[in-house]
């Protein structure tokens, strides 16, 4: 079975039909890290004239929200949208198989440093999640790894940047709504130096 990330933003009103090939399963659902406009932001799926809600996100509540939905390539009916105030940002795998496939619930569990495990499996680089480390940011585990992995240095598409964005908006925003000081301070300084970093890219553009 091949795999490869998947990543999209929705801004409210705009609609994404489930045309890929395989099948797509969305693990995660965010609020981009950008200042955030007052009131709630759903996620919906429209199939066969009827309209049914995902999850609905807050810019002052839930910002995340883990998901464990798979579409297949003869839902062609199938169209997400988002409706609200705010964009919501969606991750997930694209499978390329056509025979039914199952992943286990472990491979989407979320670890006790606040970080969401987004598990590819065929890529055994990262059999132990997506960590904020992969991206150049953060601090070193406490635990000896054996990777020095940088994604960031693997983008070659504008689409390959957008979609390392998602999962560290994901990743940051798990960390807030840990509940743990700690993480919640490590987090916000992390998201500062991050939305620095973009502006200084975009200056240098």
């Amino acid at each position: 079975m091949g795999s490869k990330l998947w990543g999209l933003s929705l801004s409210p009103g705009e609609k994404h039909a489930l045309l890929h090939p395989g099948t797509l399963k969305l693990n995660h659902a965010t609020l981009p890290l950008v200042k955030l406009a007052p009131g709630r932001s759903q996620l919906k799926v429209l199939s066969n004239g009827e309209e049914y809600v995902l999850c609905t996100l807050s810019h002052d509540a839930v910002q995340e929200q883990k998901l464990d939905l798979s579409f297949t390539e003869d839902m062609i009916d199938c169209v997400l949208l988002v409706t609200g105030t705010n964009a919501i940002s969606l991750t997930g795998f694209l499978h390329d198989e056509d025979e039914d496939f199952q992943l286990d619930e472990e491979d989407e569990e979320e670890d006790g440093s606040g970080m969401l495990q987004f598990r590819d499996p065929s890529d055994n680089r990262f059999l132990g999640g997506f960590e904020l480390r992969h991206f150049g940011l953060g601090s070193p585990p406490l635990t000896p790894v054996y990777d020095n992995i940088d994604l960031r240095k693997e983008e070659i598409t504008p689409e390959d940047k957008s979609l390392h964005d998602n999962i560290v908006q994901g990743l940051i925003n798990s960390m807030m709504n840990s509940g743990d000081r700690y993480q919640l301070k490590t987090a916000k300084r992390i998201a500062k130096n991050w939305k620095l970093g973009h502006k200084n890219g975009a200056k240098r553009k």
